[in-house]
């Protein structure tokens, strides 16, 4: 028996189901196992017998689906590569979503012995419908595609060639040298100009702060020395200043500002008594407003919460029901008014996903016969329905339990399913 396929577990398909209502699906892992073939792959929950498990993937979007890469671990031992499943992770935890055994014709895999070792990879071409958004659990950086590779090291313009190297190590140089010239003349200008303010004073008197003491000391020293300097200003300079009104306020703009207030205050909430305190005596909006989400739409006016759901917004529901035997699901909802199904307003489609029961069944169904059945020998399920009190129940029942889950999709706002 040889690789026959990668097989989709009954998990996986209820998986994918919802993946594809979510238009997402997280991949985790590729398991690796040596254990005999089941009976049965569809209703695996693991593998056989496990011998490890592959998280650095990478995974590439197809056409179909997508396609997974993954390198065999180095282990202590030998072993035969005979079981082969993909793991993903769904609001409900792990499983096992795709699943194949090669039994006998198993290839033997050698890591025990450096010079015998094996190096394999895995590359899994899986087929995903209707679902744009496939990605890993965990992020792998462990692969690289050989095109972006390719691409990366041929980009002229992120990489330089040896003569830019050279052209621009010798322009480092040269300006180098350049900062080491101007250097040396701005230093030697700042020392000139700086002999020449002392201009021969002797050392006590050839700094400022000297100067500013020795002027402090010697009172009649300043007047002299404000005569020979012309520090002070003319009238007219004077005349221009205080005549500016850009730079200068006036006694009106002074009152004015000094009453605004400053720049970081606050204001009180309604009802409080500092600043920043809760707001307490407003209880409401002023105007309420109206919040419309599908087709229920609920005034809010502050003074207390509105919920939406499902339900109440008129939506489409699923929810899957576990096969036991007997009765072990209702859907109820309302009749028209000759009694019969309402086709015009409710709407409800039971799915029946389980291993040889590939068959469906619609609410406008009802109309032809009662009951109904979908499936096959034993494991068929019955469809029976009947009216009371304006409503008309359907009941759905199987006379051997099965490990298989069925699915219903249906108007949540007009249509009542119950796990029995």
């Amino acid at each position: 028996m040889a690789w026959s396929g990668l097989t989709l577990t009954m998990e996986g398909r209820n998986a994918l189901s919802q993946a594809q209502i979510s238009n997402r699906m997280n991949i985790k892992s590729i398991v690796v196992g040596d254990g005999a073939p089941p009976a049965n792959f569809t209703t695996l929950k693991g593998l056989v017998h496990q011998l490890y498990e592959i998280t650095e993937l990478r995974v590439d979007a197809t056409k179909e689906g997508c396609t997974l890469t993954a390198d065999f671990p180095q282990v202590d031992y030998d072993y035969y590569f005979r079981e082969l499943g993909v793991v993903i992770t769904t609001d409900e935890g792990d499983i096992l979503y795709v699943y194949d055994n090669s039994a006998d014709d198993a290839q033997y895999i050698v890591s025990s012995t450096g010079a015998e070792t094996l190096q394999k990879r895995l590359r899994l071409s899986l087929i995903i419908s209707d679902v744009a958004n496939i990605e890993l659990s965990t992020p792998s950086n462990l692969y690289v595609d050989y095109r972006n590779f390719e691409g990366h090291t041929g980009d002229a313009v992120r990489h330089i060639t040896e003569d830019e190297r050279e052209k621009w190590n010798d322009t480092l140089n040269n300006a180098k040298e350049y900062s080491n010239e101007t250097y040396q003349q701005a230093t030697g200008y700042t020392d000139l100009k700086i002999a020449q303010l002392i201009n021969g004073a002797p050392e006590t008197l050839d700094t400022l702060k000297e100067v500013a003491d020795a002027i402090k000391e010697n009172e009649t020293v300043v007047d002299a020395l404000d005569a020979a300097i012309g520090t002070k200003a003319g009238q007219t300079e004077l005349d221009a200043h205080a005549g500016n009104s850009t730079i200068h306020i006036t006694a009106a703009e002074r009152t004015n500002w000094n009453s605004k207030a400053n720049g970081s205050h606050t204001h009180n909430y309604a009802g409080s008594s500092s600043a920043g305190g809760t707001a307490n005596s407003a209880v409401k909006l002023q105007t309420a407003r109206t919040i419309t989400i599908g087709k229920q739409s609920q005034s809010f006016d502050g003074t207390k919460n509105i919920t939406f759901d499902e339900k109440s917004m008129g939506l489409l529901a699923i929810k899957v029901l576990q096969v036991k035997a007997g009765d072990f699901a209702t859907i109820k909802c309302q009749t028209a008014s000759d009694g019969r199904f309402n086709l015009s307003k409710y709407f409800f489609m039971v799915v029946n996903n389980a291993a040889g029961m590939s068959d469906s069944f619609y609410s406008w169904e009802t109309q032809t016969q009662n009951p109904f059945s979908i499936g096959s020998s034993s494991a068929a399920v019955t469809i029976k329905f009947s009216v009371s009190n304006n409503y008309i129940t359907y009941t759905l029942s199987v006379t051997t339990a099965g490990v298989a889950n069925i699915s219903v999709i249906y108007d949540a706002a007009n249509v009542e399913v119950t796990q029995l």
